[in-house]
């Protein structure tokens, strides 16, 4: 008797022993909440902070494209490369300041913090650029934005699918922990020059070439200056291609040019197959305040650059509109020259 009852008490233990196995087995795994103290970053603060980090370097942007107007015509390359320099250096300065330190200056406006959720230090600079390019991938379509959107409401930790590949998470602020290296490392800003400077040379030869196209010469000066003593208030000049001089004093304001908006030859689908004086005056004929037609080197340059028309093909067009009765020569120098259009 005591053999059997020693037997199923061992039964028993086996089996319950199985239903704690399963309970456990068939128990929902949870994702691990953050520790006691630590709570996550709002949604909103997180938007507000990308926002700031965002518009600070288009504000910066915006105002080398003033300065740029303001100063008369420096050349769309030099600006670009600017603008470039700008943007690459704000990238890398606020990428290592979140890789570091845990914050970009949004966050730390917004007093929030970009975290490993391991262990609660900043997640380095590499999974910084890795999270900021998975995130560029997924806002850049609507289906991305409203799924990304959709999991960071619906997420236990608010934790997009950018930070669950760097295995990061936003939190309010707090005093992070410095591991012994990062205490020993002075920061050093200045190391990001190279890179921004080899990042720039990079993208050069998109640009060479163009500062032929981009220059004003006198021949330009000297036609917009005519344009603007002759031509009545109000009226409108076509161009080949807007690559001329529209602001060269105050009076700019007293035609159509002041909206960046002058009838261009090379929009018209019968000009760019048909390059002829018929297709020049039927382009003129649908803008009745448009009487002047403008030719000038700074045109006829960015035409032989982009392969639109050679310099030969130039020459011979600017022949055909001298022979042509349908316009009358106003005036010339060098390569600048106004015709005005005769009859309807």
């Amino acid at each position: 008797m005591e053999a059997f009852t020693a037997g199923t008490g061992h039964v028993l233990n086996q089996l319950e022993g199985v239903e704690i196995a399963e309970r456990q087995h068939t128990q929902p795994v949870t994702h691990p909440v953050l520790p006691p103290g630590v709570a996550m970053a709002p949604l909103g603060r997180r938007f507000i902070a990308y926002l700031i980090d965002a518009l600070l370097p288009v504000c910066a942007i915006v105002t080398v494209g003033l300065v740029a107007v303001r100063w008369g015509e420096i050349t769309a390359a030099v600006t670009a490369i600017g603008a470039g320099l700008l943007l690459s250096t704000w990238i890398l300065l606020t990428s290592a300041m979140t890789g570091r330190r845990g914050a970009s200056p949004g966050m730390r406006a917004m007093k929030i913090q970009l975290v490993r959720i391991s262990d609660g230090l900043p997640i380095g600079l590499g999974m910084v650029l890795l999270r900021s390019l998975l995130r560029l991938a997924l806002i850049v379509t609507w289906l991305g934005l409203v799924l990304l959107t959709v999991l960071l409401v619906l997420h236990p930790r608010r934790q997009g699918w950018h930070d669950l590949a760097t295995n990061s998470v936003m939190i309010k602020a707090q005093e992070l922990p410095l591991t012994t290296r990062q205490a020993s490392v002075v920061p050093r800003p200045w190391l990001a020059l190279p890179v921004v400077i080899i990042i720039q040379l990079l993208f050069l030869p998109a640009y060479y070439g163009q500062e032929e196209i981009h220059q004003v010469r006198p021949d330009d000066i000297a036609v917009a200056r005519w344009f603007y003593d002759n031509a009545a208030p109000g009226s409108d000049a076509a161009y080949f291609v807007a690559n001329n001089v529209t602001r060269l004093d105050y009076r700019y304001l007293e035609h159509p040019l002041k909206r960046e908006s002058a009838p261009e030859l090379m929009t018209d689908p019968l000009f760019r197959h048909q390059p002829n004086v018929s297709s020049i005056v039927f382009f003129m004929q649908k803008r009745p305040n448009t009487p002047y037609l403008i030719a000038s080197g700074s045109q006829k340059r960015y035409l032989d650059y982009y392969g639109i028309l050679s310099p030969e093909q130039y020459n011979d067009l600017i022949s055909q509109i001298d022979r042509s009765s349908r316009f009358r020569l106003r005036f010339r120098d060098g390569d600048a020259s106004v015709w005005e259009r005769v009859g309807a």
